[in-house]
């Protein structure tokens, strides 16, 4: 049993790795890391020191939680209140907030409902069910951040012939800080290539919106001819309306399509970009441009729920599956009593 536990630990880390190397993006890299990582704690339970890998397991994965856990929620609602008086109030927004709240609630109503010498079993059990639901969410959140950050912090050898600027809304036809933002980091690695003797012909890319006097590809590329790129090495996309519409539509406007190309955005949207490359068949890497501090939270749950939705039918198998453990679990206790 031991030396099935330390082979099993050592082939899912090589595998973890094998898959990452093959698919930087594949969010399954992340969770056959963790189950590496479980599978590790257990074989040296069993057969180095099970007290030793006990407090290595309470030290790094339960007393984070537990103190993180009081941490994270104040830090969710007063993020959500800072959001809530610099940015438009939508409900995209205030996701911080949101989360803050939820977590408030479960907190509030688990002592509610367990705080007292008598339990009723539906409450119980109806808890349980959705805690078992949310926190499902919360590992596939913490594989999404982790699957995130490794695909930021590893170096790509992609030496890039164009760069796919993705667009965001203008303000009164004007380039605002958010778009700057990408918009700086494009020229950075224009100048990048430049000093290499290679040439990176940049693409903005973006429609015109209802609230726009212009399409935001032309205001963009008007930013870029500002601060000294050439218009010749600048071909504007001025249709596309979501991300899928910027990566394909300026593909087509692309001379070599599979050419190996970047694409810029800001940190908080790099991940979900680079999955959405990868599907399209593109020869990328995406580079992210910094974002204000107070803006990550609820931006990094919303590009979250995103991906979620994008595989929302594994997802609504799982939160099946949980909710028919909690109505077994019911079932049972009903019987016992």
């Amino acid at each position: 049993m031991v030396n099935v536990l330390l082979f099993g630990w050592i082939g899912l880390f090589v595998l973890a790795g094998v898959g990452f190397l093959r698919n930087r993006t594949a969010l399954r890299n992340v969770v056959v890391l963790f189950v590496g990582i479980g599978v590790f704690f257990l074989w040296g339970g069993l057969s180095v020191d099970s007290s030793l890998f006990f407090a290595l397991f309470v030290f790094l994965v339960i007393l984070p939680i537990v103190f993180s856990l009081p941490i994270l929620t104040l830090a969710l609602l007063a993020n959500g209140l800072v959001m809530y008086r610099r940015e438009a109030r939508t409900l995209g927004n205030l996701l911080s907030l949101v989360v803050g709240l939820v977590i408030v609630a479960m907190t509030w109503t688990m002592n509610g409902i367990f705080g007292s010498g008598y339990v009723n079993l539906y409450l119980g059990w109806g808890w349980i069910s959705v805690a078992m639901v949310l926190g499902y969410f919360a590992v596939a959140f913490v594989v999404y951040l982790v699957a995130s950050w490794l695909y930021s912090v590893v170096p790509t050898r992609i030496a890039p012939d164009y760069g796919i600027v993705l667009g965001a809304r203008l303000i009164d036809g004007k380039v605002p800080p958010l778009l700057r933002s990408r918009l700086d980091r494009a020229i950075d690695l224009y100048r990048e290539s430049e000093a290499q003797g290679r040439t990176l012909t940049l693409i903005p890319s973006g429609g015109q919106g209802e609230d726009e006097v212009k399409p935001e590809g032309v205001g963009m590329a008007e930013y870029l001819y500002a601060n000294n790129i050439p218009r010749e090495h600048v071909v504007v996309e001025d249709k596309a309306i979501n991300t899928r519409g910027n990566l394909t539509m300026s593909r087509e406007l692309m001379s070599r399509p599979d050419a190996p190309t970047a694409i810029i955005t800001n940190n908080y949207h790099v991940f979900r970009a680079a999955l959405l490359a990868r599907k399209l068949g593109m020869k990328t890497h995406v580079y992210g441009a910094k974002t204000k501090f107070y803006y990550l939270p609820s931006a990094i749950i919303r590009e979250f729920l995103a991906i979620m939705v994008q595989y929302k039918w594994l997802n609504l198998l799982v939160v099946l599956v949980v909710l028919a453990v909690g109505m077994v679990g019911l079932v049972e206790s009903a019987r016992a009593n």
